[in-house]
């Protein structure tokens, strides 16, 4: 498993300079404008955008064939990328309460956005890869537009619509436990996708 890693790693090794400009530029904005939600929201975003682009990598080297001559299973090739993921969310939501924290000067309202993040990552993650796994990277990328543009959509929707907001109180709940959903949703997509890529052939 730790080699899988370390091979996703030194793959993504020239595209990280490339998130690291990014994260650059979107801490940049936050500082100017005083909301760490920018960097929150792009550190969400490479939850999804990292480990697909490993599987991207492994699509057009067709490592899958190579791997699967190895004694490497089905299930760690599955798992390797689901914890990308799930260090790529760990790390951003870390990242993510210092920044907020930095530019906020509020640990308590930066902790509860960092972890909404998190579980947005996860759940982001949960969704998109299964599909990438069954169909490759193209349509999991089209599907990644769609689980960003949808909830947007849906968003802006409510905002204009007369809808009862639910109170302080019923959010907080709601992101105090969203870590613990996004944890099962992500393990029960992981289940999924083992079974998709156990039954696919190279």
């Amino acid at each position: 498993m730790k080699g899988l890693l370390l091979k996703d790693i030194i793959n993504l090794k020239q595209q990280g300079k490339i998130y690291l400009l990014m994260l650059g530029i979107w801490m940049a904005i936050g500082f100017v404008n005083k909301n760490g939600d920018y960097f929150g929201g792009i550190m969400m975003m490479l939850t999804v955008v990292v480990p697909i682009s490993a599987i991207a990598y492994d699509e057009k080297a067709k490592w899958d064939r190579y791997a699967l001559t190895m004694p490497v299973s089905r299930k760690d090739i599955v798992l390797s990328k689901y914890i990308l993921a799930a260090v790529c969310a760990v790390v951003g939501a870390f990242l993510s309460e210092i920044v907020s924290v930095i530019i906020t000067k509020k640990p308590m309202e930066s902790l509860m956005t960092s972890l909404l993040y998190f579980s947005l990552g996860l759940i982001f993650a949960s969704i998109v890869l299964p599909v990438i796994f069954k169909f490759g990277v193209e349509q999991g990328r089209l599907l990644m537009l769609a689980v960003i543009l949808v909830p947007t959509a849906l968003t802006m929707t409510l905002s204009k619509a007369v809808v009862p907001l639910p109170s302080e109180e019923t959010v907080q709940r709601a992101v105090t436990f969203s870590p613990a959903a996004a944890v099962l949703l992500i393990i029960l997509s992981a289940i999924v996708s083992t079974r998709i890529y156990r039954r696919k052939e190279f």
